[in-house]
């Protein structure tokens, strides 16, 4: 009987998790990888709230039930959230990005964005 693997630790980029559920495309696997525990996918209090505020851009033209349904269907049952107590600044070219740093720090990824 074959070894079962241990599902990698992952940081994805608000716009690499927007991507997939909204768009698919090339990026739609991820989605199946993180309901399929291959990956673990970590978020922070922080990019959660990120990753809401973006959902509720008028350009994707979601209504209020479905940005809660993605976020509490296909977002919160699969991802682990990190609390930060260290900040990583001054590493990303976009110091926006920082905070995917940090959250990769926090939860001892195997992957982070980049």
């Amino acid at each position: 009987m074959g070894k079962k693997k241990t599902p990698v630790k992952v940081v994805l980029d608000t716009n690499v998790i927007v991507s997939s559920i909204l768009f698919g495309g090339r990026l739609a696997p991820i989605v199946s990888m993180w309901e399929k525990k291959k990956i673990i996918p970590f978020l922070s209090r922080e990019t959660f709230e990120e990753l809401r505020r973006v959902l509720e851009y008028p350009k994707f033209s979601l209504t209020s039930d479905e940005t809660h349904c993605i976020l509490y269907d296909k977002i919160v049952p699969f991802f682990e959230i990190v609390k930060l107590y260290d900040y990583v600044s001054g590493i990303s070219s976009d110091p926006d990005d920082d905070i995917f740093l940090s959250v990769a720090r926090a939860a001892g990824a195997d992957r982070v964005p980049g």
